[in-house]
């Protein structure tokens, strides 16, 4: 099966499996670092690695050297790195995320699972980015315990932040959106 589960306009999103039909073929590995040693300030730095995973790998012979070419392929390296960030004070509260994916083999990935003659657009970097400001307004009121806040969020993402040389990189993927609400 050469269908493409990952795409330029999807990114990673439909890699995700369910528990009890998950087939790996190589771990992967993830580590996550908060500090709270300022107060009201929670900061966390975040690491993924890992291989996605394909059926072609099972009951595969080694031996056979096509086969393993299409199993390699079949499968994409990735690397992402994110820091996060959350602060309080007195009713105001911020908060942000970056995260920076850098992802191999999607040349071959691309070429492998291209429908039609024409290649997949798997980028080989995505970058996505928020900041958001709120405000309690209800702080203002000692005896009220319930919260009310407004916020502000500024987003970007892209998911062509960089490509391989089989693709061309597609504006369109680069997107900003601004939230506000309650």
């Amino acid at each position: 099966d050469t269908k493409g589960i990952f795409s330029g306009s999807k990114g990673l999103r439909e890699g995700r499996q369910k528990g009890s039909k998950a087939y790996v073929n190589s771990p992967a590995y993830t580590a996550k670092v908060e500090y709270y040693g300022i107060r009201n300030l929670n900061i966390g730095l975040s690491y993924y690695g890992g291989k996605s995973q394909s059926k072609l790998f099972q009951n595969l012979d080694r031996n056979d050297a096509q086969t393993l070419t299409n199993a390699d392929s079949s499968v994409v390296n990735i690397n992402m790195l994110g820091i996060d960030g959350r602060y309080n004070w007195k009713g105001l509260q911020l908060r942000g995320q970056l995260y920076w994916v850098n992802m191999n083999n999607t040349d071959q990935y691309n070429i492998f699972t291209r429908t039609n003659g024409v290649n997949n657009d798997l980028g080989s970097q995505m970058l996505g980015y928020y900041a958001e400001i709120g405000y309690n307004v209800f702080k203002l009121c000692s005896k009220t315990k319930t919260q009310l806040i407004p916020f502000f969020r500024y987003e970007f993402y892209d998911m062509h932040y960089a490509v391989g040389s089989v693709i061309t990189k597609n504006e369109s993927y680069k997107n900003t959106i601004l939230t506000t609400g309650l």
